[in-house]
């Protein structure tokens, strides 16, 4: 079960709404906002998405909220009302850098032209934004039109299925729905929408990753140790889903908040960390292995040293995973610290890998040196001065 909330959080009010969500307006098509109104359907959907993809708004001042509210102001109440519902959606997995203020200023420039009265459910909605399940990343908040359009894109395919028997049964088979899901319409990108949609329709199955990147780096961390055997899934989240109950039949996070196991948190977290915040590609931690090496360039006090330590931990400690088995692994954490402190840079971190600081000149001075190489008489003086902080050089008249 991956239904971790951070302490101090709670998602109860999020997963109540998925369900009516899923209910109400994808297996049939009415709203979670209104009891008796027709608000989901194929035709709304469509044409909200020929509003939104294919008259995109560029190059303006305006925020999201505004630029949805312009697109919008020939739209009916009933389209309106999709849009604000299904931007609500796109909003429920994410926490911190957008909150609920946020959230529900973005919704309301949507809504705001049909009047103050809002509907019976409209309260419940303005609480639920106050929660929230995980940080989706900053594509996901940036590449706000490829994630809606993808989430478009999604409930219209579902809408598709004339079946309304069909479209329950496939919201009850995680697999199935999984593929659905990677099956977009062409030209739409299958980006953090992708997981973040699977998790809240199915969170026993999905982790709460909006990553695809931070998932092989977690098969990549725990498959030589968890992932044997004949009987290995070959997709991604199949796969991680059985190293979760391994870890899970290991105790492998005895002091995990409400008793669920999350990816996120110690001591899983500084296994398989990113070492990135990019959804997509190769993390740091992947770079390093595979080239031996890695450069972290930027002035001081932007984090360099702070970020090496943190990759040669992660990478000891994959290390020791694979050299003490999972077992023992995370059942003697005092060893494990011995065994981390031992192996700090700039101590070797595994077998063939060394980290170590680097110093270069900083640009400003090698164009200093430059020049005294072209003009040495003329420029002795000032780089004696930059040398020395100030000071003139000796024999200057200047010097006492």
């Amino acid at each position: 079960m991956a239904r971790f909330v951070d302490p101090g959080s709670s998602r109860t009010k999020i997963d109540a709404l998925v369900e009516v969500w899923k209910e109400q307006c994808l297996v049939e098509s009415g709203s979670f906002l209104f009891h008796d109104r027709s608000v989901w359907t194929s035709a709304h959907l469509e044409d909200f998405r020929q509003r939104f993809l294919e008259n995109p708004l560029l190059g303006t001042e305006e925020d999201f909220g505004q630029k949805l509210a312009t697109q919008l102001e020939t739209a009916s109440e009933d389209v309106r009302w999709l849009v604000c519902e299904l931007v609500a959606v796109y909003f429920l997995f994410a926490r911190g850098a957008i909150g609920g203020p946020t959230k529900r200023a973005t919704l309301e420039p949507i809504i705001a032209s049909l009047g103050a009265d809002r509907p019976p459910r409209w309260q419940r909605l303005a609480e639920t934004m106050d929660e929230g399940i995980g940080n989706p990343g900053v594509g996901y908040n940036i590449n706000r039109d490829i994630q809606i359009g993808y989430l478009i894109d999604f409930c219209l395919r579902f809408k598709a299925i004339d079946d309304v028997e069909e479209r329950r049964r496939l919201l009850t088979d995680p697999w199935d729905l999984r593929d659905f899901a990677d099956a977009a319409s062409d030209g739409i990108s299958v980006r953090e929408m992708r997981h973040i949609l699977l998790h809240l329709l199915r969170p026993d199955e999905f982790e709460r990753m909006s990553s695809r990147t931070h998932k092989q780096n977690i098969v990549a961390a725990f498959a030589d140790e968890l992932l044997t055997g004949d009987d290995v899934p070959e997709d991604l989240d199949e796969q991680i889903l059985l190293i979760r109950q391994k870890l899970i039949d290991l105790d492998a996070q005895p002091d995990a908040h409400q008793g669920i196991l999350d990816f996120y948190w110690p001591p899983l977290h500084s296994i398989w960390d990113p070492g990135s915040d990019r959804p997509d590609g190769a993390s740091d931690l992947d770079l390093l292995l595979y080239k031996k090496q890695i450069v972290l360039y930027g002035p001081p006090g932007t984090g360099k040293t702070h970020r090496t330590r943190e990759l040669a931990d992660r990478l000891i400690r994959r290390v020791a995973l694979e050299k003490w088995r999972a077992r023992r692994f995370f059942s003697s954490q005092v060893e494990l610290d011995d065994y981390i402190k031992d192996n700090r840079p700039l101590g070797a971190a595994a077998p063939g890998l060394r980290l170590r600081r680097v110093h270069t000149w900083p640009a400003p001075l090698g164009r200093r040196q430059h020049r005294l190489r072209q003009r040495p008489a003329a420029a002795a003086g000032r780089a004696d001065e930059h040398r020395g902080r100030g000071r003139p050089a000796a024999g200057d008249p200047r010097a006492r």
